[in-house]
């Protein structure tokens, strides 16, 4: 797979091909427009056909320099499609290429919570540590629900796509310095933020960007600007 114009990461790993619609964060969806569009090729089966990419599986073995990938960028990892076997199987190339970050980014939460390494033979697996976990929120409602349930995953590292930001949101309860005044225990590490692009696009307030901003350095977390229009 070709170097990713995606600023965050290097690489992406399309393991799924594939993906509908869950939350409003979906509706002008930019991977649904290129599977429609100049990428028609590689969704024969229309988008919303969601299947293994099996061809893929070892693109990874052959990056000798160290990427941070994006993995299945135009779908979703944990979508329930996608069986666990396939999930362990793609585990276990980014466990034999360690000298690779890789980003798993979902909107079904509750599949990566639920969701527990194995080896071939059945026996769990460690989430390794190179393997962080993310969830994608557009506004409060969604940040609510799907951020405890990130919390719930063994990775090192969690962090969240607040793109498109479709609402100001109040992450304090998740973020470090804050979690125990919240009765919290658990942390989001980074935090990407993005308005939506593109002809049509839901326009954001800039005092929602700053806001999150603010937070994650009064925090002390990442955070990373993408666009705003």
């Amino acid at each position: 797979m070709a170097d990713t114009a995606i600023e965050w990461a290097t690489k992406s790993w399309e393991v799924t091909r594939g993906c509908n619609q869950v939350s409003p964060g979906c509706a002008r969806c930019w991977a649904k427009h290129l599977a429609e569009g100049r990428l028609r090729r590689f969704y024969p089966d229309d988008f919303g056909m969601v299947e293994p990419a099996p061809e893929r599986l070892c693109e990874p073995m052959r990056w000798h320099k160290p990427q941070r990938v994006f993995v299945s960028s135009r779908s979703d990892f944990f979508h329930e499609a996608i069986s666990d076997k396939w999930r362990d199987m793609c585990f276990a190339t980014m466990r034999i290429t360690p000298q690779h970050t890789y980003l798993l980014l979902t909107k079904r939460a509750e599949k990566l919570a639920a969701y527990k390494p194995r080896h071939a033979d059945g026996s769990l697996a460690p989430w390794p540590d190179h393997v962080w976990a993310g969830v994608s929120v557009e506004y409060q409602r969604w940040a609510d629900v799907r951020i405890p349930l990130l919390l719930l995953s063994p990775a090192k590292v969690r962090w969240l796509s607040v793109e498109p930001i479709l609402g100001p949101i109040d992450l304090r309860p998740w973020l470090p310095r804050f979690t125990w005044d919240y009765g919290n225990g658990e942390a989001v590490d980074w935090i990407v933020v993005g308005d939506e692009s593109g002809k049509g696009r839901r326009s954001a307030k800039i005092e929602w960007v700053r806001d999150l901003r603010d937070q994650c350095v009064d925090a002390g977390a990442s955070f990373y600007y993408k666009q705003f229009h």
